[in-house]
């Protein structure tokens, strides 16, 4: 009979044991109650001994999550129902902030502000706009504009809560009004389209008649040169030079030097002008010009 209530009292002890030692995950805060009522200490992750039966546990998530909401249904300043089929809510419940917000919202605190509060804020935002500005002109900042109204009203009432980010769905509308605004964008693409094909037949149009304007012009004799270098000399010989020199005083051209150097002031000693450029700082261009002036 002793053996039967020993082994009785084992099974009890593991069984009290095994209900009194809790595990609390990475991530989340332990809070317990005792008949109902909050106790004021919190426990962080890892293992933690309670009394088993009378204490119960419940874990408040701490790291970031992401709270879907969904199928909510609004109406807009003309009347028409329209649904966002989900907004995701990524927010964040501060470690130090845990007690006085479950004190104050319980554990479901995300029930309070941020389910409830997104159904009343896009309602509050959907009654004073249009269809289109719902669907079109301001949906891009709609997640914007209820992150500030969620983090405003959070802030005044339970600061320990942050809203790190929401994302918005395209919301559904009236199937008739969807083929319109379907239709409307279409022929703004096709319009688009128009404008650019105008645009590059323009550009085409305009450069065939520069390139007619240019195979229409005449083309003008330019006088050929021809520079040769060496370490030391530079040669130059002209067409035209030869031509112009002859004018005036009946004799034949003299031929033009074959190199530039110091023979040049003394074989034209009877130009109007003796020039006797340097080489090595003199651009060619520049003695070219020189030994036209000089001969003409």
């Amino acid at each position: 009979m002793s053996e039967q209530w020993l082994c009785f009292a084992s099974v009890v002890f593991a069984i009290a044991t095994s209900l009194s030692i809790i595990k609390v995950p990475e991530g989340y805060v332990a809070v317990y109650f005792r008949g109902g009522a909050l106790l004021t200490y919190t426990d962080n992750p890892g293992y933690h001994a309670v009394f088993p039966i009378v204490t119960q546990t419940a874990f408040v998530q701490t790291s970031v999550q992401t709270d879907n909401v969904l199928n909510i249904p609004c109406g807009t300043s003309g009347g028409t129902m329209i649904h966002f089929a989900r907004i995701e809510v990524v927010n964040q419940l501060a470690r130090h902030m845990v007690y006085s917000t479950v004190k104050n919202y319980t554990v479901d605190y995300d029930k309070t502000w941020i389910y409830d509060k997104i159904h009343h804020e896009i309602n509050q935002i959907c009654s004073r706009s249009t269809l289109e500005e719902m669907y079109i002109t301001k949906f891009d900042t709609l997640d914007e504009t209820l992150r500030d109204a969620l983090q405003y009203d959070i802030d005044a009432y339970s600061p320990g809560i942050q809203i790190i980010a929401i994302r918005v769905t395209k919301p559904s509308i009236p199937n008739a009004i969807r083929l319109n605004y379907e239709a409307i964008e279409a022929e703004r693409t096709k319009h688009m389209v128009a404008v650019e094909t105008r645009r590059v037949v323009e550009q085409n149009a305009q450069t065939e008649k520069r390139k007619a304007i240019i195979d229409a012009a005449p083309s003008s004799p330019t006088p050929s040169f021809a520079l040769t270098s060496s370490p030391s000399r530079i040669s130059l010989q002209s067409s035209q030079h030869s031509n112009k020199s002859g004018r005036g005083s009946g004799a034949p051209a003299a031929p033009a030097p074959a190199q530039w150097g110091d023979a040049l002031p003394t074989y034209h000693a009877g130009c109007r002008r003796v020039h006797n450029p340097t080489p090595n700082n003199i651009d060619v261009r520049m003695r070219i010009r020189s030994y036209r002036r000089l001969c003409i």
